[in-house]
C-alpha cells in the first residue's frame, strides 16, 4: 500500500514538473509573441522582430544593481532574484526525479544547457534579448534548488513518500505565488492586461507612453484602432483628397454649363437675328461666370495644396543609422493577430528604412520604462548627442516637401 501511495505522489510530481517546464517556456520564449505566431512565422519564412544580446558578463547585473542604488529596488531586485527564482525548481526537481542526478556538476551542467538554449532561441526566432547574465543567475538559481532539496532531503531521510507529499504542497504555494507575479507583473504576456495600465496600442494607433517592450513588443489593439502609425497624416491626407474631389465637380459643373451655353446658343441662331444677339450677351456673361469660377477654384487647390503642405505625423522605430541633418530609422511594423490582439515588431533582415530630418526646433525626451505595462516610467530632458544605433525613439513631426521632419523625439530606455 505504501508503495503504491509513493508511486502515485511520485506522478504527481512528474505533472508539475512538466507543467513548470511549459510554464516556465511560455515566460521566457513566449512572453510577447505566442507559439502559433512564431510556428506560424517559421513556416512563412517571415520572422521578424526585435532581438538583441550581451555577451559582457555582469554588465546587466551591475546595470540593475546600480539603479537599485538610485532608489529603483523594487523593478530590478525583480529582475535580478526573478531570473534566479525562475531556475530553482528545475535544480529541485531533477535530482527528485533522477537519482543520477543528485549530483550538483550534474545538475549544474543541463541547468547551463536548457538556459543557453533558451538565450539562443530567443535570439534567432526573434522573441528577445540574449544576455549572458542570464544564463548565470539562471545557473545560481538552479543550484540553490539543489542545495534546497538536499535539506528537504536531509529533512525527510529514506521517507520518499512524505519527500513527494511535501515537493506537491511547496509547489502549490509556487504556483499561487508565480500565478500573481505573472499577473501583476507580466499580465500583458499571458494576454492578461491590466485595467490600470496604460500599456498597448491605442485605438488611435498611435504610441502612447509606456506602450512597448524591448522584446517583441506586444500591444493590445481595440477593434475600433486603426492601422499605421501616421494617422493624423492619413486624415491630412483624406481632406486633401475630398478638396481635390470637390475641385474635380466644380471643373464637371463649369463643362456642362459651358455645354448648356453652346446649345442655348446655336438655338438662338437658328429662330432669329436678334435672339443670336441676345444669345451672343448670354454668352459673354456665362464665359465672364465660367472664368470667375475657374480662378475661384484655382484658388480653393492653391489654398489646400498650401494647407496639405506641412502634414503632421507619429512614427516610432530604431535608429539604423546617424546623419548629420537627421536619422534613418528601421519603422515598426503591425500586424493583426485578431481577438483584438496584435503584434508591433521589427523586421531587422528586411528593415522598413525612413529618414527623418531633424531642425534647430526639434525637442528631446529621455524616458527611462522600468516595466513591461509601462505603468513606471520617467521622463527627463535629452539632447542630441543621446541619439544612438539601435536606440528606440518615438518621432512626432510634420512632413513638407516629401520629407519627414521631426517636432518631438522621445529616446526610450527599456529598464526591465
Amino acid at each position: 500500500m505504501s508503495d503504491r501511495k509513493e508511486r502515485c505522489l511520485k506522478n504527481c510530481c512528474r505533472v508539475i514538473f512538466v507543467l513548470y517546464l511549459l510554464f516556465l517556456t511560455k515566460i521566457i520564449l513566449f512572453k510577447y509573441r505566442g507559439f502559433a505566431a512564431t510556428l506560424h512565422g517559421i513556416l512563412a519564412g517571415g520572422l521578424s522582430g526585435f532581438r538583441s544580446y550581451n555577451i559582457v558578463p555582469f554588465r546587466s547585473i551591475l546595470e540593475f544593481a546600480k539603479l537599485m542604488l538610485d532608489g529603483y529596488f523594487s523593478r530590478s531586485f525583480d529582475n535580478l532574484v526573478g531570473n534566479i527564482l525562475v531556475f530553482a525548481p528545475l535544480g529541485y526537481f531533477l535530482p527528485l526525479l533522477h537519482k543520477k542526478c543528485r549530483d550538483w556538476k550534474r545538475v549544474a551542467s543541463l541547468a547551463f544547457l536548457v538556459s543557453v538554449s533558451f538565450e539562443v532561441l530567443q535570439y534567432v526566432l526573434y522573441l528577445g534579448s540574449a544576455d549572458v547574465d542570464d544564463v548565470l543567475l539562471n545557473l545560481s538559481g538552479a543550484l540553490a534548488g539543489f542545495l534546497f532539496f538536499r535539506g528537504i532531503e536531509r529533512r525527510t531521510d529514506k521517507k520518499l513518500a512524505r519527500r513527494y507529499a511535501a515537493t506537491i504542497g511547496l509547489s502549490a504555494i509556487g504556483f499561487l505565488a508565480a500565478g500573481y507575479v505573472a499577473v501583476a507583473y507580466f499580465g500583458l504576456m499571458f494576454g492578461i492586461p491590466d485595467p490600470g495600465s496604460q500599456g498597448g496600442l491605442s485605438a488611435e494607433g498611435s504610441v502612447q507612453p509606456g506602450e512597448w517592450a524591448s522584446d517583441g513588443q506586444v500591444g493590445v489593439i481595440s477593434e475600433g484602432g486603426q492601422d499605421g502609425f501616421d494617422s493624423e497624416a492619413d486624415e491630412a491626407q483624406t481632406d486633401a483628397a475630398e478638396t481635390d474631389g470637390a475641385e474635380v465637380n466644380e471643373a464637371e459643373t463649369d463643362a456642362v454649363k459651358t455645354d448648356e451655353a453652346d446649345e442655348a446658343e446655336t438655338d438662338a441662331a437658328k429662330t432669329d437675328e436678334a435672339d443670336e444677339a441676345e444669345a451672343d450677351g448670354t454668352e459673354v456673361n456665362e464665359a465672364e461666370t465660367d472664368a470667375a469660377q475657374t480662378d475661384e477654384a484655382k484658388a480653393d487647390k492653391a489654398e489646400g495644396n498650401k494647407a496639405g503642405s506641412e502634414e503632421a505625423f507619429a512614427m516610432y522605430g530604431m535608429i539604423m543609422e546617424l546623419l548629420d541633418s537627421g536619422v534613418v530609422i528601421n519603422r515598426v511594423k503591425e500586424e493583426d493577430l485578431g481577438n483584438g490582439k496584435g503584434v508591433a515588431s521589427i523586421n531587422l533582415e528586411e528593415p522598413d528604412a525612413q529618414t527623418v530630418y531633424l531642425t534647430e526646433n526639434t525637442n528631446y525626451a529621455w524616458k527611462d520604462i522600468y516595466d513591461v505595462n509601462g505603468d513606471k516610467v520617467e521622463i527627463r530632458e535629452a539632447a542630441k548627442e543621446d541619439l544612438e544605433i539601435d536606440r528606440n525613439i518615438d518621432i512626432k513631426g510634420y512632413r513638407a516637401d516629401g520629407k519627414f521632419y521631426a517636432a518631438e523625439i522621445t529616446i526610450e530606455n527599456f529598464l526591465f
